[in-house]
């Protein structure tokens, strides 16, 4: 099962959560804070035909009825509480500093953008499942930092191993969420992240080509700068090869070569 979240109207209910703030409704920003914890699915019953209408950062599910696991994070529509503080709306005083503050704090954000095998991981060569994966030291550490001090952090990854057939997307989608689930037990956040399957010499043709998601082009990097409304001035990218910095600078991003070792010592000084 995805990971379900329930977000239950306030004491100023559903109108007051889709009142406009800045330049989306309220519940919008709820939502862009539980997309941000890996939750793909939310469940709001009773919530009016409007919400399906809301602006996400990715396509999250949304259903308005139907059973929600006891153990599933609970959500206030009225109010949001982001790692930059907490904003409420079931007040006009609240939603008065919410509209005020909420625009300017998601343009200052700045995003952490990383290549997996040989950042995140040891790479090992074609990384596919849990049993191959090793935390690169420092890993959980710097990721926990980046969250601590309102970084959005992302990863952006070739994965040719899916084209050459060694493992599948499915594979690949269960262990990053894995991944993220060890890095939230650890109070970090990964908020999103992008892999390119294709390679020009696939040994499966439908995976076969050089697309534009695959680096060194910056297919990837412009989706996640897009899709969460990022400023790429703000943003900084990490990888181990040459071909992760000229990614980044096609995206406009500042790249920093990781030579391994600890990663937490390495970005002690950019975080």
């Amino acid at each position: 099962m995805s990971p379900i979240a329930l977000v239950a109207p306030g004491p100023g209910g559903w109108a007051r959560a889709l009142e406009p703030c800045g330049n989306r409704p309220f519940l919008a920003w709820v939502l862009r804070e539980v997309a941000r914890h890996g939750v793909e699915e939310v469940c709001l019953p009773g919530a009016p035909e409007a919400v399906r209408a809301l602006p996400l950062p990715r396509p999250l599910r949304l259903r308005t009825a139907g059973e929600v696991p006891p153990d599933a994070p609970r959500w206030q529509a009225d109010r949001l509480a982001a790692p930059d503080g907490t904003f409420e709306i079931a007040t006009p005083p609240g939603l008065a500093r919410a509209r005020r503050e909420l625009p300017a704090l998601a343009l200052g954000r700045r995003a952490l953008l990383l290549d997996r095998d040989g950042v995140l991981n040891i790479d090992r060569g074609y990384v596919g499942s849990r049993e191959r994966w090793e935390w690169m030291p420092g890993a959980i550490a710097a990721l926990r930092r980046a969250t601590a001090r309102g970084w959005q952090v992302f990863v952006v990854t070739n994965q040719s191993g899916i084209a050459r057939g060694l493992y599948t997307e499915a594979d690949l989608r269960a262990l990053m969420a894995w991944a993220g689930g060890e890095l939230r037990a650890a109070g970090a956040l990964l908020d999103d992240w992008r892999f390119c399957p294709y390679h020009p010499e696939a040994a499966l043709p439908q995976w076969r080509g050089d697309h534009p998601w695959r680096k060194p082009r910056p297919g990837m990097l412009l989706d996640v700068l897009a899709c969460w409304e990022l400023d790429a001035h703000r943003a900084l990218m990490v990888g181990d090869a040459a071909t992760d910095l000229q990614a980044a600078a096609a995206a406009g991003v500042r790249g920093l070569r990781f030579p391994g070792g600890d990663l937490a010592a390495f970005l002690a000084a950019e975080l």
